[in-house]
Parts: C-alpha cells; structure tokens; sequence
C-alpha cells in the first residue's frame, strides 16, 4: 500500500485532529484483578469513583464524563501471546498461561480520539483546558505527538513479540523518532500553560486478534484520515503554520502506510473468522469517522482544517480509492 498517491489525488489545492462530535456511548474495556480489585469498595462493589478509574482509559476515545458502568458476571481467559514461534524451530517451549480479565461495561460521553497515533498502553490523554480554541487546537496536537512517540514504541515491541519481519519492527521504531520531532514542532506553536499530560501503563499482554483490530481502527482508519487532513493543512494553512504541517503529513503518510503494511501481515496470519472481525472493526471506524465530522472551532482557521464538506468529500475520497478496496 502507498498512500502518498492517494493523498495527492485527494488534496487539491495529524497529526491536525479530524473535528468529532462528543457523544454518548457504551463501551466494555478489559481490566486485570489487580485494578479491579484496587476499584471496589470495600463490600466489592464498584462506587462512582472505580467506574471513572477504570471508564477513563481509552485508547479510541477522549473521554469527557463517565456516567457509571457495570461489571460483569464472568471473567474471561486471554492468550498473553500470540503464536510467536520460528519457521524451522523445534525447541517445545510452553505457551505462556493465559491472563484473566473482567470486563466492565462504561457509559461515557467523549470524542473520538483521530490524532496521532494511539495505543494501549496509553492509559489516559488529559485533553488541554484554555479558553481560546486555537490554543486548545495546537495543544491538543502538541499531545498527540508526543503520545504517540509511546504508542509507536510500544508497537514496535508487540510487533517483536509476535515475530512480525524486522522491517516493520524497524519502521515502528522510526517512526517514533518522527513523532518526537513533530512533538516538538507542535510544543513552538502551542502555549506551554494551555498543554495537557497523558498517562501511560505497560505494553499489554494480548492476542495477535486484539493487536490487529486495534491497528486497523486506530492506523487503517483514523492515522490515515489524519495523514491526509495535515495534508490538507499544508496548502490551507497560513504561512506560520504551514510549513509544519507539510513536514508532519509527509511523515503521517509513511506511518498510515506501516499501519496498513501491518494489516497485511497480521491479516495474514488470522483465521478467516478473525479477518473477518478485524474488517468489520475496520469498516465500523470508518462509519463512526463520517458520523462524528463537524466543523473546525471559530478561531482556528490559521491552521488550515477543512470544513465539514471538505472533511466529507475527503473521507469519502478514501472510501472510494481506499477503505472499500480494502474490504473487497
């Protein structure tokens, strides 16, 4: 897949985050016993305030308000890992023993997270608070560069641990070197007072399935969306932001690229069943991304965004040259 030809097809003239909707919705994430545990009251109940610990975390969703959640009856046994073994290699090492989780069900309200790149071992994004959207908007993207120096670390080591070709390795690896440098040409831009935190947990211990899902939504979907939005942003743009954004897009385009390097490959080792899953997930990302688009904040056209039409006939440029080729 080169996306550098799509993107020139489709930009006429993220890092940028494509502007999403806050909404309600009910999501179910996967906790360990030792957080659980910690949560629960001491008659094992989860209070309010276990449902906004465990309800914050999202790797897909900026969450603004948790309304409450629900746990479970039954716990469930995940692999720790994937088949990771060698072509050729007949050392008999025991699997490791699978990892028990409980799901809680939360109902939240928030904006799906189209910036940077995200992974699961980013715990939790605090969005930036500044009474002025355009330097909401550069410390937001401020945020997702610099997380996503962390996510694309943590892919790398995944993609080691399911014995993916070292060139991926590799490519995760550089690409978190791009992403420390578009940390820090976003940190010129933005007010430092106006910038947020994120928090971070280790890398999960999770099946190929999971991993895969997680890349097709977050670098098949939103990463590549966000390529060609900065895309847009470098024509758009004035010229104190411009140059910026040229140098991002330019990276971006590489990392969608890898991600749909690693949809490949890991679509490649799946059972149909399980291709099938990911594909679904995939084409649910891009029905969700279409749903949320609305226009860019006032106060923020220096940096370029499309407008909610523009946005529409550039999601529905990649449905036609991109996404329903992929799910053909």
């Amino acid at each position: 897949m080169v996306l550098a030809p799509i993107v020139a097809g489709l930009v006429l003239g993220c890092t940028g985050p494509c502007w999403q909707k806050a909404h309600r919705q009910v999501m179910a994430t996967d906790v360990t016993w030792e957080l659980l545990s910690s949560a629960l009251d001491e008659e094992g109940r989860l209070t309010a305030g276990a449902c906004e610990t465990l309800c914050s975390s999202s790797s897909s969703l900026d969450v603004e308000e948790v309304h409450g959640c629900v746990l479970e009856d039954s716990p469930v046994e995940r692999p720790t890992t994937a088949d990771t073994s060698i072509p050729g290699d007949t050392t008999d090492t025991a699997p490791p023993p699978p990892r028990v989780y409980f799901e809680v069900t939360c109902d939240v309200t928030g904006t799906t997270i189209c910036k940077g790149r995200h992974h699961a071992s980013i715990a939790a994004r605090h969005s930036p608070v500044s009474p002025d959207p355009l330097a909401r908007y550069l410390a937001a993207g401020w945020l997702a560069e610099a997380t996503s120096v962390q996510a694309f670390l943590a892919l790398a080591v995944e993609l080691e641990r399911f014995g993916a070709p070292a060139e991926l390795v590799s490519r995760a690896r550089e690409a978190a070197v791009d992403e420390v440098v578009h940390a820090r040409l976003m940190s010129a831009l933005a007010p430092t007072a106006a910038l947020g935190t994120a928090t971070y947990r280790p890398t999960p211990a999770r099946d190929l399935l999971a991993f895969a899902t997680e890349n097709a939504i977050e670098g098949c979907v939103r990463e590549t969306f966000a390529a060609v939005v900065a895309a847009h942003q470098s024509t758009a743009a004035t010229p104190a932001y411009a140059d910026t954004f040229a140098v991002i897009a330019e990276d971006e385009i590489r990392h969608a690229d890898l991600a749909w390097a690693i949809d490949a490959w890991a679509l490649s080792r799946l059972e149909p069943a399980d291709r099938a899953r990911v594909e679904s997930a995939r084409q649910a990302a891009v029905e969700e991304l279409y749903a949320g688009i609305e226009e860019p904040a006032k106060g923020t056209g220096e940096v370029g965004l499309p407008s909610a039409s523009e946005m529409r006939r550039l999601h529905d440029g990649l449905v036609a040259r991109l996404w329903s080729v992929a799910a053909a």
